[in-house]
């Protein structure tokens, strides 16, 4: 009996595991990162490693090099056109975090593509009720309320803060570029912030649209549409305000994405103004526009993106909480980024027409990029440019080739930089 008795005693712990009390003087962070558009430059991506690929696995490889790191937020479109294969190659490499990480959904990862919002069965299905609370368990977090089932929604304490997880997508208009405020999200908002209240714990907001209405003196006019497309009608924002207000919430900041340059091979190609869309995305839009309770609205840039100008932008923010008080300035590793993408391949009989361009206006007179085809593996041509605003084009004969791949390279006086990208020849 006394063997059982001492038995029982030494299994207690690990059957109930005790959550350590935290000094709320002790500095510590989360990280994070958004917009990693993974699958991006791919019809139909079947898990390919790229251009992407790694530089998600160097995100991550840095992080876990930054022992002061509790967890990490990954706020929206994990994937780009709410494909499994995309999501699935996103969780392997993220699942390679030495700390919890907690998905945001972002409408990338709703629709597929531009036809269907059935993305977001993929998304809970690879981030789903489990996995988030696995992270949670491994977080120790003190509280928890995940609900994913109709909306992607969860909400846990940690070091006695209230974070909260809430989906603003919309599952009707495709590309799901305005953020809406739904009920089941409103109803989870409201309960969440009177817990939060009661308890007199400071509030944290994820989501993959930042809770802003844009200023419009504050931009160019088209950046201005770009961003007001991208966030929230007035009135949603107010409701919002409303609760924050009602249950006496003090709410330290919304993190959030969504709002970042991009090229799209499939629109056309206008620079400066459209496509490509150059903005810079780390900001806080406070000062830029309305804001529930004029807090701390702040972006990141995104992964997808990186550092694609002379100006440099980190694409790993550190948030440090000491105190009750926050510190959101720390945006770390200016991924240098060349963003290689086919414009164009057509094939006719044994030629094969390419027309490629690189995301970045990294290239000029002293510093020229290159551009180089192979076909599976050997190099076919190459082509050196000044002019980062425009495609570089090519007549290659492809007979008895199955793959090409686009390399983008830089020479700059830290060193050589090179990105990839392969595809099937049609």
């Amino acid at each position: 009996m006394k063997k059982l008795a001492m038995v029982l005693l030494f299994l207690l712990p690990l059957m109930n595991p005790v959550v350590l009390p935290h000094k709320n003087d002790e500095e510590w962070c989360f990280a994070i990162i958004t917009d990693l558009h993974m699958g991006r430059g791919y019809p139909n991506y079947t898990g390919e490693n790229y251009y992407l690929t790694e530089r998600l696995e160097k995100v991550v490889k840095w992080i876990n090099q930054n022992n002061k790191i509790k967890f990490v937020a990954v706020l929206g479109d994990i994937a780009d056109s709410g494909e499994y294969s995309e999501m699935k190659k996103a969780k392997e490499i993220l699942d390679k975090l030495h700390v919890p990480y907690f998905p945001v959904i972002g409408n990338h990862d709703v629709w597929f593509g531009k036809e269907k919002p059935i993305g977001e069965n993929f998304f809970k299905k690879v981030f789903n009720e489990s996995f988030i609370k696995d992270q949670l368990k491994r977080l120790h977090a003190e509280w928890e309320d995940v609900n994913i089932e109709n909306f992607y929604n969860y909400a846990f304490r940690y070091r006695n803060i209230t974070f909260l997880v809430l989906d603003f997508v919309d599952r009707k208009k495709a590309p799901g570029h305005h953020g809406i405020l739904h009920n089941d999200t409103f109803h989870s908002l409201q309960k969440w912030l009177n817990l939060s209240s009661a308890k007199g714990d400071p509030v944290i907001i994820f989501s993959h649209h930042p809770m802003v209405t844009p200023k419009l003196w504050c931009f160019p006019i088209w950046k201005y549409i770009a961003i007001r497309i991208a966030t929230f009608e007035k009135e949603d924002l107010t409701k919002i305000e409303g609760l924050f207000s009602k249950t006496g919430a003090r709410v330290l900041a919304n993190f959030a994405g969504h709002i970042h340059g991009f090229y799209d091979p499939e629109t056309i190609f206008v620079p400066i103004v459209r496509n490509p869309f150059f903005i810079e995305a780390n900001k806080n839009y406070k000062l830029l526009g309305y804001t529930p309770a004029h807090i701390d609205v702040v972006t990141t840039e995104a992964l997808m993106v990186a550092s694609n100008e002379k100006k440099p932008k980190g694409i790993i923010r550190l948030v440090k909480i000491r105190d009750g008080s926050i510190d959101f300035d720390n945006v770390c590793v200016n991924f240098t980024a060349l963003n290689p993408y086919f414009k164009k391949i057509i094939r006719q009989g044994n030629t094969l027409e390419v027309e490629a361009y690189a995301f970045t206006k990294l290239f000029g007179a002293e510093r020229p990029g290159k551009y180089t085809l192979y076909l599976d593996g050997v190099k076919a041509v190459e082509k050196t440019t000044s002019k980062w605003w425009k495609p570089a084009s090519f007549m290659v004969n492809c007979k008895a080739y199955r793959n090409i791949t686009l390399e983008v390279e830089l020479k700059l006086p830290e060193g050589t930089i090179a990105e990839s990208i392969s595809r099937s020849i049609p």
